[in-house]
């Protein structure tokens, strides 16, 4: 069983609220541009920190807007399964690794489940991608449903690692 290695990275796609926000944040800074600009250039030493003020907004509104880009990236080595999630193209965080044995059910979202769990949602929240979940059980939270979207090269690598808990098929 040594040796399997796949890697997958996928972008998630962003919500009505996330544009919203991004398109607000933007207006915001034009609209406050004017105004800082002008306070800055007609007071005498007051206008430094307008200025200053402005530089500030301006970097808040990039540094929001660029934290609206988030992939995921699932990385299945020797049984076991990391998920990373990366904002911005640079910050870097890991969501959930799960081990071979942790692994009780990986099956296409119109499968059924039963019980209570916590929903980890790590997909690209896009209705037309195939959508996946697996279910294990964690000793801080108890029962986690992962959702994910696995190309077929990660579905057959779950299927060497553990062919039981594989469903396929939608």
């Amino acid at each position: 069983m040594e040796g399997i290695f796949v890697e997958q990275l996928i972008k998630r796609k962003k919500s009505k609220k996330d544009i919203w926000t991004s398109i607000l944040l933007v207006v915001c800074g034009i609209g406050f541009t004017p105004m800082a600009l002008y306070f800055g250039l007609v007071l005498r030493y007051l206008g430094y920190v307008f200025l200053l003020l402005l530089a500030a907004v301006w970097w808040a509104v990039v540094r929001v807007v660029k934290s609206k880009t988030v992939e995921y990236e699932y990385i299945f080595t020797d049984g076991t399964l990391d998920i990373d999630m990366i904002i911005a193209g640079s910050r870097r965080g890991r969501v959930i690794t799960v081990t071979r044995m942790e692994m009780e059910l990986i099956a296409p979202i119109s499968h059924p489940n039963s019980g209570e769990y916590k929903t980890l949602n790590c997909s690209t929240k896009d209705e037309n991608d195939r959508l996946y979940y697996l279910m294990t059980e964690r000793h801080d939270v108890g029962r986690v449903r992962v959702l994910f979207n696995p190309n077929d090269e990660l579905l057959e690598a779950f299927k060497l690692s553990r062919p039981s808990i594989v469903v396929t098929g939608e």
